[in-house]
């Protein structure tokens, strides 16, 4: 499992980790409700990523079939799925999707400074599968000390990879004084117009 220092699970907050399954999602978006209200659904989740739900590839199979114009956005690190799975959601997306690669390093031992316990090979693997798919492919990076200097070299292994979108995250979750946060005279620069 992933340990990111600032991600709600790994705080000291307290919560009970559970699986929304496919009966869940069938529940609260019935076909004809997803056809005429819903645009958009994120899987994200502080507590938890959505690539290890169990059920995942049924969940987007039924939301396709049932809207296929609707937008899944899908908010991952990516670690730890083989390149079949990421085979069968590259199968079931089409071009209102999104898939977020959550990745801060240029490698295996930086990426793992701030998502200790991901798997780059994983990582890249996946995304090469999702660039080839029809979906958005994008990759974001949150800005750390230990990467601000590198952010060129990141961004030129994200166009690489064929990925259609490479972004900055500013995180607002770090005290100043935290070893993770910024360099503050890198930020202001980085925040400027």
């Amino acid at each position: 499992a992933l340990r990111c220092p600032a991600c709600q699970r790994t705080q000291a907050t307290p919560f009970r980790q559970t699986q929304l399954g496919l009966d869940f999602i069938q529940k609260i978006f019935p076909e004809n409700f997803l056809r005429s209200q819903v645009r958009r659904i994120i899987f994200s989740g502080g507590l938890g990523d959505a690539i290890y739900n169990t059920e995942l590839l049924e969940i987007f199979r039924y939301l396709k079939g049932a809207s296929p114009e609707t937008n899944l956005t899908l908010v991952t690190n990516g670690s730890y799925k083989k390149a079949a799975w990421w085979e069968e959601l590259a199968a079931t997306v089409n071009s209102f999707d999104e898939v977020v690669f959550s990745v801060d390093g240029w490698d295996h031992e930086s990426n793992n400074l701030y998502r200790i316990g991901s798997d780059w090979e994983s990582i890249m693997a996946g995304m090469g599968v999702m660039a080839r798919s029809p979906a958005l492919v994008f990759w974001a990076t949150i800005v750390f000390r230990f990467n601000q200097e590198r952010l060129g070299e990141i961004e030129e292994i994200a166009r690489k990879k064929g990925v259609n979108r490479f972004s900055l995250v500013c995180s607002e979750r770090f005290d100043p004084n935290d070893p993770n946060c910024p360099d503050p005279q890198f930020i202001t620069q980085f925040r400027s117009p």
